[in-house]
Parts: C-alpha cells; structure tokens; sequence
C-alpha cells in the first residue's frame, strides 16, 4: 500500500526551472534569470534551479529597484536533493541566496539619458547626430526667457 506523504514545503509557492536528466541530475536552463523575474510577478516565494544557474540569478540580488519584494532561489544537483528538501527540509550541500530584491512591478532601472532620449527640433537633431557621428562634443544650453 502506497502512503502519500505532505510536504513541508508547499511546491505550489515555488517556481521550478531546471532540465532533469535520465539518470535524475539537473542541468541549467537558459534564461533563468527570467524565470526569477517571472516568480517575482506570481507572488511566487521562490525559484528553485540547477546549482549552476545560482550564478546568473545572484545578480538580482544586486539590482535595488523601487519596489521591493523578498524571493529566495535554491539551487541543487540532483532530484533526491529537490525530494529530500521538499519532505524532509534537508539543505546539506544545497546552494541558496536568499533576500532576492526585484520590483514587484517589473519596471526596469531608470538609465541615465542618452541620445534617444532627446526630443529636438529637426535643425538640432540633425546637428547632434552630425556631432555625435564625427565624434564632436555639443552643449545645448536652454535659452531663459
């Protein structure tokens, strides 16, 4: 007779990104730093990824943005690490970053204005292109009325 066991954590909350493999590791995916984004906006509490993929979600530890939203990432091996840690809370030899800050509203990091960003008339578009294509400085200075 088959028991089914609850796991202590919930499989629902997390987002899974990860290719499983015959003999049952996991290999990276690409683009996991858009699934993360992707649990952010789901309300998700975390992602759960191949050990390799740790390195490119680390990077929106660094990113502040406005709004500020905590998600965790766990990276493992294999699938018995996934199990064990689902059933039983066992994190041995498991990666994690915790504390993931990103926007809720996915609004990305206001840049510095640069060139597109300029709203001209066409006599002074034309001269900032030419300069910028020569490799010229320019100053517009707005006139005070």
């Amino acid at each position: 007779m088959l028991t089914q066991r609850t796991p202590r954590e919930d499989p629902e909350r997390w987002l899974f990104a990860a290719e499983l493999s015959l003999d049952g590791t996991l290999r990276p995916v690409r683009g996991v730093v858009s699934f993360a984004i992707a649990a952010i906006a789901a309300g998700l509490h975390g992602v759960i990824v191949a050990r390799e993929n740790l390195r490119e979600i680390e990077v929106l530890a660094r990113i502040r943005m406005e709004e500020n939203v905590r998600v965790e990432a766990v990276g493992f091996d294999c699938l018995r690490q996934v199990f064990d840690w689902l059933y039983e809370g066992k994190l041995d030899g498991v990666a994690t970053i915790s504390d993931i800050h990103a926007a809720t509203s996915l609004r990305p990091v206001r840049a510095p204005a640069n060139f597109d960003d300029m709203v001209l008339h066409p006599l002074l578009e034309k001269a900032a292109l030419v300069s910028a294509v020569g490799l010229h400085s320019l100053l517009f200075a707005r006139a005070s009325r």
